[in-house]
């Protein structure tokens, strides 16, 4: 059904069947939808066709950069990065005064964090309880997220790949409590690993490529991985 909605919603926007900027009850609109899914194509689009922006909210104030950092959504927001004109729409607050970047540290959405400071998202911006997303992270003793807020990288590529296996060496243990983050740890440190240059195109983080044969059979396991252990659920 999840992939089959996509093509149906697209038929019946192209025969005029439905509004291109029809809402749900919850005020979800067709751009959220496919932000939602990583519908990278249908992201595009949408955006290229119709008057739909990406700041625009759903009932609970949620835009596109809020519904990414709640489950790390990085394919969206490489098809999304191109049209941010403006970075001060990645500081955005929903209902509950929560900006993206407080979201992706509530919810160990590394990619998302990264790509959101890289762009130009302010940290620092606090919520309704006089919290950030700093305060976030260190109440969970988050000490990646922490890193990725205050922008240290890990340069070696040895300390990646050692970090990377006792990730996995974690995962394997039944009495972790903490999967879910592992499993973004892991997502977001195999996209370093793959990135050829620490240097970002257009301060977008690429989708992961592999560096040489060495690593191609560590990215499959590392995405059978992620799968197995990780449904995301809109």
């Amino acid at each position: 059904m999840k992939k089959t909605l996509p093509i149906l919603i697209s038929i019946l926007l192209s025969t005029n069947a439905i509004a291109i900027d029809i809402e749900n009850d919850n005020q979800t609109n067709v751009l959220h939808f496919y932000t939602s899914i990583e519908d990278q194509k249908n992201i595009k689009k949408t955006i290229n066709t119709t008057d739909l922006k990406l700041e625009q909210k759903n009932n609970n104030g949620n835009n596109n950069f809020h519904i990414m950092a709640k489950n790390d959504l990085k394919k969206s927001f490489y098809a999304i990065a191109p049209f941010i004109k403006d970075n001060n729409v990645l500081n955005i607050k929903n209902n509950k005064n929560h900006t993206p970047l407080i979201i992706s540290a509530m919810n160990s959405s590394y990619n998302i964090a990264y790509m959101l400071i890289e762009n130009g998202a302010n940290p620092n911006i606090k919520n309704n309880l006089n919290k950030n997303a700093f305060d976030y992270a260190k109440e969970k003793n988050d000490t990646l997220m922490l890193d990725i807020l205050n922008k240290k990288n890990i340069k070696s590529l040895e300390e990646k790949e050692k970090i990377l296996i006792e990730l996995q060496n974690k995962l394997k243990n039944k009495k972790n409590n903490k999967k879910e983050e592992i499993i973004n740890q892991i997502s977001y440190y195999t996209i370093l690993l793959s990135k050829k240059d620490k240097q970002i195109k257009n301060s977008i983080l690429l989708p992961p490529i592999g560096q040489t044969e060495k690593f191609l059979w560590f990215f499959k396991h590392i995405e059978y991985t992620i799968k197995k252990y990780k449904n995301r659920y809109w």
